[in-house]
């Protein structure tokens, strides 16, 4: 038997309280309803008075069994139908309760799920987000990659052009000292034709000489600016795509170092003739 307020087992030795409404109440929930003296069920709200609420002792089954004694059969029958369509009431309070308060608990759950459910799909998001930003920043390391292999080879090629260049510089100083020696040997001789001819030669060669070194430093410097401009067009490219702040995971972008332009003395050379400068302007 329980109490149809608080729905806890009513303890045998315990007092409780039944109304005309065949609702049964524990000692402590019928105190608390009518402690002020308003006198209503807590369950249907039907107005009782004294008469309507019986308070029974569970233990005292001689006075009850006393009180049966002497009453007809079909007395009997009507009061065991009474006692077992109190019982039947009863159960079916108890049913409905567990039927509230399985449908409290299933719209919990479901509020619960929802949640549940929102957060899968806000870190799904987040995680195609990151997946995204992956994808992005290996693009980006993949042509920064490129671009270092072709300042690689673009250094090397000047590497060995400053090496050629160098050469030629050297052998032409050599070839400048033994026509400088030449000249400074036939200069008083009479044969003037041989030394201004001589005279010509040599600038010519130097002219030549120099439009060779002007020609291979200006196609130094556009591969230079080339790249330059790709370099550029990439920044451009990443900093017009702004990446999302909003829940979103902080990556670190490693860039590859780039090669820089090692530094390049400016040869000169003179000669009796005419003074050249060969120069060249790094990046």
């Amino acid at each position: 038997m329980k109490c149809n307020c608080c729905w806890k087992d009513i303890d045998p030795s315990e007092y409780y309280v039944v109304n005309k409404c065949k609702h049964i109440f524990c000692s402590y929930c019928a105190q608390k309803a009518w402690l002020n003296g308003n006198y209503k069920c807590p369950l249907c709200q039907i107005t009782l008075t004294e008469d309507d609420i019986s308070r029974n002792d569970s233990t005292d089954f001689e006075s009850i069994a006393q009180q049966l004694y002497g009453i007809s059969p079909k007395n009997l029958n009507e009061i065991i139908c009474l006692i077992s369509n109190f019982n039947q009431k009863q159960q079916l309070l108890y049913e409905s309760k567990l039927q509230h308060d399985n449908r409290v608990n299933e719209k919990k759950l479901n509020v619960k799920y929802q949640q549940v459910i929102s957060k899968a799909f806000d870190y799904r998001k987040q995680r195609d987000q990151v997946k995204n930003e992956l994808e992005k920043y290996k693009k980006e390391n993949e042509k920064l990659e490129l671009e270092n292999q072709q300042f690689k080879a673009l250094i090397q090629e000047y590497e060995q052009n400053s090496k050629q260049t160098k050469d030629i510089i050297l052998r032409m100083q050599q070839e400048q000292s033994e026509k400088n020696s030449i000249i400074s040997s036939k200069l008083f001789s009479p044969q003037t034709n041989q030394v201004k001819q001589l005279f010509k030669q040599n600038a010519f060669e130097v002219s030549s000489n120099a439009v060779l070194q002007k020609k291979l430093n200006t196609k130094i410097n556009d591969k230079f600016a080339q790249l330059k401009k790709i370099r550029e067009e990439n920044k451009k490219e990443i900093n017009l795509k702004p990446t999302s702040k909003k829940n979103t995971f902080s990556l670190e972008k490693k860039r590859i170092p780039i090669l820089q332009s090692p530094v390049v003395n400016r040869p000169m050379f003179t000669s009796p003739l005419k003074s050249v400068v060969i120069p060249f302007t790094p990046i």
